[in-house]
């Protein structure tokens, strides 16, 4: 289907929107926003919306922001830069119509929109296979359709479809401030090393690079433009101030955007000035005409990227575009497919509710396999978590991430907190290396998983290399490699040595999954090492589920008796420690704390807390029972049910209740966090989920699903973020004017744990190495689930009802 169809259907259906407010009732997610046929979203006020959508291939992704912002990037390696809410974008897009002498610019996006009198309505409609901008003003129809290739390629179509207007002279103008470097954000020295040249519809930049005193790289990025018509005349520029016509004025204030001209054309730019790519290009616009530019940006570490600078085909990338919307309907993603029938809350309708589901899928797979989570690093947390959901639906693609991640492990078996993708050719890459104690413990979750959902043990022979620090913040590959086993054993072996000898419970080192709270590891004597003894209670109780796992893996593939004796002394070993060390009593009741500092000089989570406050903390609870440990020890979980009670508000549980005010020195950087925001008292989403799993789990099933409405972004009126897909937290001070705003979106863990808490908690699938079985929660918030998924190769289909499961 020709892309100028698609934007005339979307531009029929954002009318009917806008006209129906029965139908866009039944359509609608928070913050004026909709979900349309096809699996397109509208965004129908995109000058406030955060909201954004990824479309990647090979690790590079385009970020389309609603409000027009986009940027590209491969982890560490930006084309394009991220700019935040209110700055001058990177790129940009004008059209300018004609009024005497001089033109009025109208902006294709909010951030550089200008007050010129004329009405101009914009819009952002997110597709799975692109991004549509639609800006609307004197009958014409002014878009951009924005996408990632299969060549790695970033293509740019615009049109202007002048449906109702009137014949008219008129320009395109389009701005690209591009970087192509290993830097997340501009310096002064940016423009000394970047050069652009404009020639035969090219624009070919060259930014080299030193990355460290040794290592030097080219870096070469090219944008092509085509055009549907010959256009009456063409100005182009390669220098920044030569496109805003004063070195000091704004985007949206260039004067030759008003003038329908540069002061000069200046096609070679470098060192004095900041290269880019502009230009304007002059049209006679005849009534019912539509005309097309594509732009095609590309990007390599040679100069071959610049062979061959002929006009590409425009049918190439309608083609291309026509490709991705077919490929679409093949996606892994629609392996797996959860319907509820019949919602109980008619707040949100079952088509809203079930699309929503849909996109989280979709979230999940985009940051399973992502290149980077929204600064130039991978978390080794996040990216085992998001594969543990996304191995369900696509087993072939998470063998490839899981193999990645397990190679970024030192030697020793300690896991970096974050890692980054080398440059090509390079073995030595940029790691987060605070030593965050559960990172392998995440790790050994993910290929359980694996090996339950699909049953392919030959990833254990796979072997990999190691990253061994080399440094504060870096690591160098390896040349020896070893099986993906061997790798788990030294993981198991890097956790079982930081055992405490004195209360037998995990140390926490630099912290644990609760970022903020990393105070606990450090020591009372400074002179005697950079940690003491303190204790994660919760991650305790994770690698007691780890020892569980790694038995149960080991007895699978035979041998290692010895290693299994091990792990079953160590188990025990941990067992007794907890017992003795992670409750807390105050005469018949009973506290989970969810850790101490070092030689137990303080507790977090107890009757009373280094403040003198008794505090209750979510997630050493909600591990408790998640670990199973509950079933060996059930003295506490009256004790568990009674702090997600108490933990209850608006939004769903908090991480910790009451805050961490200013006093509470020690405990971490927990405390300069205000009150009620991200960890501090604050609905955490991901953290909120591991309740809500734990509710499950005691049979509480009609609590946990009341914690889920609260926590998904339909059953809300406002949602700072993207409100299709889950945030990572849900804000809530009054006092300082905080209500529901999050702190971000997509990368969050909160989609994984949501699409497992589904299945595991509310389906009721229990999968272990031998097989599977399935018990639906007793309370079901619908009258029926449609269930489609494929467990060790073989496809299911099953209808849930309360308490029972039939398949099909």
């Amino acid at each position: 289907m020709k892309n100028d169809t698609i934007i005339k259907q979307l531009y029929k259906d954002i009318i009917r929107i806008n006209a129906d407010s029965k139908y866009a009732k039944s359509r609608k997610l928070p913050s004026d926003t909709y979900f349309l046929d096809n699996d397109y979203i509208l965004v129908n006020d995109p000058e406030n919306s955060l909201a954004r959508y990824p479309y990647s291939i090979n690790g590079t992704t385009l970020w389309a922001y609603a409000s027009g912002n986009i940027s590209i990037n491969n982890s560490s390696y930006y084309w394009i830069l991220p700019s935040g809410d209110g700055k001058e974008p990177y790129f940009t897009s004008f059209l300018g119509i004609k009024n005497g002498n001089t033109f009025t610019p109208v902006s294709l996006i909010s951030p550089t929109a200008t007050k010129n009198g004329i009405e101009a309505k914009r819009y952002t409609v997110f597709g799975k296979e692109a991004a549509y901008y639609l800006t609307v003003v004197k009958g014409i129809i002014y878009s951009l359709t924005v996408f990632m290739d299969k060549d790695e390629e970033a293509v740019f179509i615009f049109s202007l479809i002048n449906d109702k207007g009137q014949e008219q002279d008129i320009y395109l103008s389009n701005y690209f401030n591009c970087l192509f470097k290993y830097e997340s954000g501009e310096s002064n020295e940016t423009k000394w090393f970047k050069k652009c040249t404009y020639r035969d519809n090219s624009f070919m930049f060259e930014s080299p690079e030193d990355l460290d005193r040794a290592t030097h790289i080219e870096n070469y990025g090219l944008i092509k433009r085509s055009l549907s018509k010959t256009p009456i005349i063409v100005y182009n520029a390669t220098a920044k101030n030569i496109y805003h016509g004063k070195r000091n004025l704004p985007l949206a204030s260039a004067k030759p955007l008003y003038a329908g001209a540069f002061e000069k054309d200046k096609h070679v730019t470098n060192f004095t000035e900041t290269a880019i790519a502009g230009d304007i290009i002059h049209y006679h616009i005849s009534e019912g005409e539509i005309i097309n530019e594509h732009y095609v940006i590309s990007s390599k570490h040679d100069s071959s990227l610049f062979d061959g600078l002929s006009d590409y085909s425009l049918s190439k990338f309608e083609l291309a575009l026509d490709n991705k919307r077919k490929e679409i309907k093949s996606s892994t993603t629609n392996n797996i497919a959860i319907r509820f029938n019949g919602l109980r809350n008619k707040e949100v309708s079952d088509y809203v509710f079930n699309r929503f589901i849909e996109n989280v899928v979709c979230q999940v797979d985009f940051a399973s396999k992502s290149s980077n989570s929204g600064t130039v690093f991978l978390g080794v947390r996040d990216v085992s978590q998001q594969l543990e959901a996304a191995l369900i639906w696509d087993p072939t693609g998470s063998r490839k991430k899981i193999i990645e991640v397990i190679s970024f492990v030192d030697p020793s078996g300690r896991a970096p907190r974050q890692y980054s993708i080398p440059p090509d050719g390079q073995i030595e890459t940029r790691m987060d290396l605070r030593p965050f104690i559960d990172q392998g413990i995440w790790i050994i979750d993910m290929v359980y998983q694996y090996l339950a959902y699909s049953g392919d043990y030959s990833i254990l022979d796979e072997q990999c290399p190691y990253f061994a620090i080399n440094g504060p913040s870096s690591s160098i590959k390896t040349t020896y490699t070893e099986s993906l086993l061997a790798h788990l054993i030294k993981i198991t072996s890097y956790l079982k040595s930081n055992i405490d000898s004195e209360t037998n419970c995990l140390k926490v080192l630099f912290g644990d999954w609760n970022d903020a709270l990393d105070g606990l590891g450090l020591p009372l004597d400074r002179k005697k090492g950079e940690y003491g003894n303190g204790v994660s209670v919760m991650a305790s109780f994770q690698f007691y589920k780890n020892l569980e796992e790694m038995t149960e893996m080991l007895n699978k593939v035979g041998g290692n008796h010895d290693l299994i004796a091990d792990l079953a002394m160590t188990k025990a070993r941990l067992s007794e420690g907890l017992k003795k060390h992670a409750f807390d009593h105050n005469g018949d009741q009973m506290r989970i704390v969810h850790g101490w500092g070092d030689r137990q000089s303080y507790c977090v989570g107890s009757f009373s807390d280094v403040d003198g406050k008794s505090r209750y903390s979510l997630t050493a609870n909600a591990f408790y029972v998640n670990s199973g440990f509950n079933l060996v020890y059930p003295d506490a979980q009256k004790s568990a049910i009674e702090a997600f009670h108490a933990l209850d508000s608006k939004y769903g549980m908090k991480t910790f209740e009451p805050f961490f005010g200013k006093e509470n020195k020690g405990v971490g950087r927990i405390i300069n966090l205000p009150k009620g925001t991200a960890e501090n008292g604050a609905t955490y989403v991901h953290a909120a989920l591991f309740g809500v799993m734990a509710l499950y789990r005691l049979g509480k099933s009609e609590d946990a699903w009341l914690q889920i409405e609260k926590l998904l972004p339909p059953f809300h009126g406002f949602i700072s973020t993207s409100p299709f897909v889950m945030p990572n937290s849900y804000s809530l001070n009054l006092e300082d004017d905080m209500d529901g705003e999050s702190m971000g979106d997509w990368y969050t863990g909160s989609s994984n744990t949501l699409i497992k808490v589904l299945l595991r908690g509310l389906v009721g699938i229990d999968i272990n190495l031998d097989g599977y079985q399935i018990k639906p929660a007793a309370h079901l918030p619908c009258k029926s689930i449609d269930l489609a998924i494929t467990i060790k190769g073989k496809s299911h289909k099953f209808i849930i009802t309360a308490g029972k499961a039939e398949e099909m």
